[in-house]
């Protein structure tokens, strides 16, 4: 999730105006505490960095906490991959084992009806947003 704004100077003022006019923005970000951070840290032989990566992320967004309309949690499921929905339009990585996230596949997905590969990944992510715990800055 780092890359997102880093490489998006203005993503945070973006996310900020599309919610104060209406729109509901969900964010769900790995608890950097947790075994899971942890397990993949070690499988992506990153040294430790996955936890700064993380942190760094919550920096960037810090003038998004609290706001109308934006909801910002930790979770601590397995990551099997990252969800970035924007309402019928989905960008889906896959986490492959071993291999650092940047490496791994990106997936455009379009909704086109009420089953398939998006609905099942709309799913999941709801399914995972289910175990959140608010988090804290």
């Amino acid at each position: 999730m780092q890359i997102l704004p880093e490489q998006h100077s203005r993503l945070e003022s973006l996310l900020q105006e599309k919610a104060a006019n209406g729109c509901k923005i969900r964010i769900a970000l790995a608890d950097p505490t947790s075994a899971v951070v942890q397990m993949r840290d070690e499988e992506e032989q990153l040294g430790g960095t996955l936890l700064a990566r993380i942190r760094t992320t919550l920096y960037h967004f810090r003038g998004l906490n609290n706001l109308a309309g934006i909801e910002m949690r930790y979770h601590s499921t397995i990551m099997y991959n990252s969800v970035f929905r924007f309402d019928n339009e989905m960008f889906v990585t896959p986490h492959l084992y071993g291999l650092h996230g940047s490496k791994a596949p990106l997936l455009h997905l379009r909704c086109l009806g009420s089953s398939g590969l998006f609905a099942n990944f709309a799913a999941h992510f709801e399914a995972v947003w289910a175990t959140t715990k608010i988090l804290s800055f």
